[in-house]
């Protein structure tokens, strides 16, 4: 469970162009990272170090999570806090991620409801080659290592099973779901929209977007906003001080999660043809697959 770390680790070291500093530039990106963040298994931050803002994206962000701590501390001095943001990027990224989500929307809405275990076989393909592609990049696995990756499965699969029979999608359920979503801008080889699947609030989620239920909309905002200043310090401690440990939980997480699409299909009647999995299976798979081949040649490039 290890390779070169050299072939897998992000380089995070890319320079911002002139071409990157632009607004309408930075927007198609934000397009770009949106129409995957809505994807569960795929990672939005895959996509910004493909088009070389991730640097710029990791310190923005905790720019944001330091002012958003001062705001609460210093409510006065809200546009100082703003001004001290790299606003004139975010604003532009968050806009065409915004942009491509709610035009992405609908369509996830209706493949869900129309072909829904074909869909969450599709899923099943994402989650398999990313928690693959995660597994690549782990040193070779020891006692803590194991311990952690036995945990993170165990954890998911009883926490998927929990989503799918007793968790309703409640406020305060959408709220925390929204906390725990916006930390995967910071997690390697995870997306937001697969630990929505994780906690059964992903369907509930895109389709408030696609039908503009603002409630749920700004209630699973406010969470991400609260999960920015909250956990993204934390996120940032355990990816520095306990790496692997991290990682190894995070593959199992993704392994354990994989009852949330099983269970879909079953209940949707999907082993009734098996063939047509596989080919949405496998369809997922090389989605991941072709989208980290251009992260890998980007790199090669820089």
């Amino acid at each position: 469970m290890h390779k070169d770390s050299k072939a897998q680790d992000p380089v995070i070291t890319i320079e911002s162009s002139k071409a990157q500093r632009k607004p309408f530039s930075i927007f198609l990106r934000g397009l770009a990272m949106g129409a995957i963040d809505i994807v569960p298994g795929i990672s939005g931050g895959t996509i910004a170090f493909i088009t070389g803002i991730y640097p710029r994206l990791v310190k923005s962000i905790d720019q944001v999570r330091v002012e958003s701590i001062n705001i609460i501390k210093h409510p006065t001095q809200i546009i100082q806090s703003i001004k001290k943001t790299d606003y004139k990027f975010l604003l532009p990224l968050a806009a065409g991620i915004a942009i491509a989500i709610f035009l992405m929307s609908g369509l996830m809405t209706y493949i869900i409801e129309t072909y829904p275990a074909n869909t969450f076989a599709f899923f099943a393909g994402l989650i398999l080659a990313s928690a693959y592609l995660m597994n690549k990049s782990l040193e070779k696995i020891n006692q803590k290592n194991a311990a952690a990756l036995i945990v993170g499965i165990v954890f998911a699969y009883l926490i998927s099973g929990l989503t799918a029979t007793t968790i309703p999608s409640t406020l305060p359920i959408i709220f925390i779901s929204g906390a725990i979503a916006i930390c995967a801008m910071l997690l390697p080889g995870i997306s937001g929209a697969f630990l929505l699947v994780l906690f059964g609030q992903y369907q509930t989620v895109v389709s408030a977007i696609h039908n503009r239920t603002f409630t749920i909309i700004a209630t699973f905002g406010l969470g991400a906003i609260l999960g920015l200043a909250i956990f993204s310090k934390i996120v940032n401690f355990l990816l520095t001080k306990h790496k692997q440990i991290t990682l190894y939980t995070l593959t199992g997480i993704m392994l354990g999660a994989l009852r949330v699409p099983y269970l879909e299909i079953a209940n949707n009647g999907g082993f009734q043809n098996p063939i047509y999995l596989v080919y949405f299976i496998i369809l997922g798979v090389g989605i991941v697959y072709g989208v980290n081949l251009l992260a890998y040649l980007f790199s090669k490039k820089k």
